[in-house]
């Protein structure tokens, strides 16, 4: 149909229906473009749309092309329709399968989008947590290098220390073949954010005095103050009151002096 309109009226009909040909193909390789490099912002795909007013374009071109259509004086009314009614079939199809590649796109886009928010959140959540428990640790670490440096023994009151979990009971024996009792907990002190290990000294049998409890509870500040080794729990503070006779202790680890010798006993044998 327009190759036999085109001979009946000119070379400048050819040129028209050329010009019109060209620019469509210009605008839908652009806009082609422009799609795929905005296909991976599933928001920026409605603006662009919206923004280009493609629609409107396409409408545009429609009546151009039947602008000179008319012009061209198209005399077989069956075959300008056929031919018409064919464009639009093409253009419809083309049109549905145009806005079905790009809804898919976006949800394709949208559901890779929150997937990967979800798993950003929870890294960062995660680190987060990581990053908190290692501040804390390091901190309690900073204080207790701190106390550990000092050779000051203080001097602690019962209501600065608050005992919780229960970890052994024990007991020292004496020359006299009697049994001071002492028990072991773990606890926290005031004005120290490191945790500490609490020993009790008590008497649990009619066996032990007071005054044989006392009296060992001395003799092993005498021995552990000025004991300096890292593998030894060092102490941290006493506390004299005569309801709770106590040596509290750096760390959460307590290691005696006899079980310590008992190692190296061990392991000198072993090197041998």
């Amino acid at each position: 149909m327009v190759q036999s309109t085109v001979k009946g009226h000119g070379e400048s009909s050819a040129l028209r229906f050329r010009d019109v040909c060209a620019e469509l193909e210009v605008y839908l390789t652009d806009l082609t473009f422009e799609l795929n490099s905005t296909r991976r912002n599933s928001r920026g795909i409605k603006r662009f749309l919206k923004a280009k007013n493609v629609s409107d374009a396409i409408t545009g071109y429609r009546e151009r092309v039947r602008t000179i259509k008319e012009d061209f004086l198209i005399h077989t009314a069956v075959d300008s329709r056929l031919v018409i009614s064919d464009i639009k079939a093409e253009l419809k199809t083309s049109t549905e399968a145009l806005t079905s590649a790009i809804e898919a796109s976006q949800q394709h886009t949208i559901s890779n989008t929150h997937k990967n928010t979800d798993r950003i959140c929870e890294e960062i959540r995660t680190w987060g947590v990581l990053q908190s428990q290692k501040a804390d640790l390091l901190s309690a670490d900073v204080q207790t290098l701190k106390e550990r440096g000092s050779d000051k023994v203080r001097d602690v009151r019962r209501w600065e220390i608050y005992v919780k979990k229960h970890l052994a009971s024990s007991y020292l024996f004496k020359c006299s073949n009697r049994l001071a009792w002492f028990d072991t907990y773990s606890a926290e002190v005031d004005n120290s954010n490191a945790p500490k290990i609490v020993r009790v000294y008590c008497s649990h049998r009619e066996s032990n005095k007071l005054d044989d409890v006392i009296q060992q509870f001395h003799i092993d500040i005498d021995r552990l103050t000025n004991l300096k080794h890292p593998h030894i729990a060092q102490i941290y503070g006493v506390c004299r009151s005569p309801d709770f006779l106590a040596i509290i202790f750096h760390g959460t680890k307590q290691v005696s002096v006899r079980s310590h010798c008992a190692w190296l006993a061990t392991d000198a044998c072993g090197s041998v």
